[in-house]
């Protein structure tokens, strides 16, 4: 499996990987969660360049003068779009400890030549996006408000969107819905979470929310509050309080999701691709399913892999898709 079709990125990323895993050797202080976050890329770093090299499949670096990660996370993305060779990469995650690790850890790679912004994705709006690639990985399934999304970021020269969260998944559906369960109505999804993020429910947490709003409402009138505001933040559930109007399309998108009311954090939200074009509004979206990682594992798993790889070009089923790239 190569990681572009591209002989020049292909030869770019093999070197990347090498350098990449010189990181085991390094002794850096992160924040628990990055660190394991790490753990994880180290353990798959092959999977996950390749994904970064989908990112940029069929594209000229040198027509962009810039490209935007959004949502960097521990940097890897930004560090990748560095080391291959774009002039001017910038970092945007909106958690300043996330922030921190990233540049943390690509110094210790030696690349230094990164713009960091502690910020979320509305400080683009402070740039100019006419000659940008915006891209981000398994940030859209966490984005609170997607039409918002959607039209700070039109505006630049290209926009290109991973995400792991299929909707409806053959083989990853009951884990979604599970998560989303979790969640909701018990907290504390993962061991290790970002220190920004709620440990409690978010059935809980909307039920004080609304408690504090009206303390005269009765235990029943409060629970199908907290009930029907699930997938809101603070300020939609006063809204909709005060209106009784829950925002447009929030029904018809919500199907097993919820979100954190505190940070507008979603739960690995999955939706289909016409709700995606729904909540784009006048935005053109296309879609971009992407390949089992045939990188590791053993001879069996990858025998395996391959042929779902087969599948999926032969039906080009999003349920059956591993990953998709949303692009604009």
């Amino acid at each position: 499996m190569k990681y572009s079709s591209n002989s020049v990125l292909h030869a770019k990323a093999k070197a990347f990987v090498e350098k990449y895993k010189s990181l085991s050797n390094q002794s850096l202080s992160l924040d628990e969660y990055n660190a394991n976050y790490l753990k994880k890329y180290l353990k798959k770093t092959e999977y996950n360049t390749y994904l970064a090299c989908q990112l940029l499949d069929g594209l000229d670096i040198k027509k962009f003068e810039n490209v935007i990660d959004i949502g960097g996370g521990i940097g890897f993305n930004a560090a990748f779009f560095q080391f291959i060779g774009f002039e001017n990469v910038i970092y945007f995650d909106v958690d300043p400890i996330s922030t921190k690790d990233a540049k943390q850890i690509n110094t210790a790679l030696g690349i230094t030549q990164i713009d960091y912004y502690s910020d979320g994705y509305e400080g683009l709006i402070k740039f100019d996006l006419s000659n940008s690639l915006v891209c981000s990985r398994d940030v859209i399934e966490h984005i609170y408000d997607l039409p918002s999304f959607f039209e700070i970021t039109k505006p630049a020269k290209l926009n290109r969107h991973n995400t792991a969260a299929v909707y409806n998944s053959y083989f990853r559906s009951s884990e979604f819905k599970a998560i989303h369960h979790r969640a909701e109505n018990e907290g504390q999804i993962t061991k290790t979470k970002k220190q920004r993020d709620s440990k409690a429910s978010y059935l809980a947490l909307r039920t004080e929310i609304i408690q504090n709003l009206l303390k005269d409402k009765i235990p029943e009138d409060l629970r199908l509050a907290a009930v029907r505001t699930r997938g809101l933040t603070k300020l939609d559930i006063e809204k909709y309080l005060d209106s009784g109007v829950l925002p447009k399309h929030h029904t018809i998108t919500l199907h097993s999701n919820t979100c954190d009311p505190i940070t507008g954090n979603w739960a690995e939200r999955t939706l289909p691709f016409k709700d995606y074009k729904l909540l784009a509004g006048n935005t053109q979206l296309s879609f971009k399913l992407l390949r089992y990682n045939t990188f590791n594992g053993n001879i069996l798993k990858k025998m395996t892999l391959g042929f779902l790889n087969l599948l999926l070009i032969r039906t080009k089923s999003q349920r059956l898709c591993p990953s998709f790239t949303i692009q604009y």
